[in-house]
């Protein structure tokens, strides 16, 4: 005798779990960006308390840059190793980028660490992009 799935009541598990782990990916994503855009906006600040402001224009491109790059070469990584693997993974550059950014005596310190935290947002949003193609193809 075949029970299906969904007289067993495991269905609406499978969605519920589903729909945990978007919000989490969701508002893993929207915190770095808040966090992101906060840096930004507090730039000109940093870089004139930390005598860098000859280097601005650097604070600005160089995570740009990274961020761009990382988003097709993670893409990639997180097919071959695993998203979850992934998404730890570009969580701990965030946040050990953050720490660098908090910690930064001098500009250029900042800027690294800005770089850091770049590898970690752009690898963020391939797996956010990723987990919603896979959520949505899985049904």
């Amino acid at each position: 005798m075949a029970t299906s799935q969904a007289a067993l009541g495991q269905a609406p598990v499978v969605k519920k779990s589903a729909g945990l782990a978007l919000a989490a990916v969701f508002s893993a994503y929207a915190v770095s960006n808040l966090y992101m855009y906060a840096l930004n906006i507090a730039s000109p600040k940093i870089a004139a308390d930390l005598n860098g402001m000859a280097l601005y224009a650097w604070a600005i491109s160089i995570p740009a840059l990274a961020s761009a790059f990382v988003t097709l070469i993670f893409g990639k990584l997180s097919d071959m190793y695993g998203r979850r693997t992934i998404l730890l993974v570009c969580m701990g550059f965030f946040t050990v980028g953050a720490a660098l950014a908090a910690l930064s005596q001098d500009f250029v310190l900042n800027i690294v660490a800005r770089f850091i935290i770049a590898l970690g947002q752009g690898a963020l949003a391939a797996c956010v992009d990723l987990r919603v193609q896979f959520l949505r193809l899985r049904g």
